[in-house]
């Protein structure tokens, strides 16, 4: 019986990298977020119709303005085999949010807390990056000492994956992610 070698790689012959020298690059910071219940469907690209639709029903809630960071992942490592001491099977990720408006939230805060199938969307300058992956959330609202300081909402969201965020462009849902006034 003869030895046969496989491949383990995915086409790495045709990865192109791109280079635009008037790029401009993407600013950061956690501008939007929003939970998707597990087992909605959000398609990419995106429709403004749909998305607006599974917003009404309750499967996508929106929070429209938010601060926040993103650690871009941790890479997660196993023992390797062979040559090989690592070998990576994916990443821990890791989203901080603030939110405002404390007290007429505290209801919905513990409710995401307690629901656990959830997953997630965060906009940041152009781009909205969609976690497909089951995600831990904890909520906090810590009360600092100073008269001149605000109390938020502090969401971080923790989720493992072997992949990154889907990342597309957020133009055709920008209108959802701004808190309109009730007239």
């Amino acid at each position: 019986m003869a030895l046969t070698y496989l491949s383990c790689t995915d086409n790495d012959a045709n990865l192109v990298y791109t280079c635009d020298p008037c790029n401009t690059t993407e600013a950061g910071g956690i501008r939007s977020f929003g939970l998707i219940k597990k087992g909605t469907t959000v398609t990419v690209p995106l429709n403004l119709s749909s998305l607006t639709a599974q917003v009404e029903a309750g499967t996508v809630v929106i929070i429209p303005a938010t601060r926040g960071t993103y650690d871009g992942g941790t890479a997660k490592m196993v023992a390797g085999f062979g040559n090989r001491k690592e070998k990576r099977i994916g990443s821990d990720y890791v989203l901080a949010v603030k939110a405002p408006t404390y007290a007429d939230n505290a209801a919905f805060m513990e409710a995401v807390e307690n629901v656990e199938d959830w997953n997630l969307f965060f906009a940041t300058e152009t781009q909205l990056h969609i976690v497909t992956e089951d995600c831990t959330l904890t909520t906090k609202a810590p009360v600092e000492e100073g008269l001149d300081t605000d109390v938020l909402w502090n969401i971080e969201a923790k989720w493992f994956s072997k992949t990154k965020p889907v990342i597309t462009p957020l133009a055709p849902i920008v209108t959802l992610l701004k808190c309109f006034e009730i007239a």
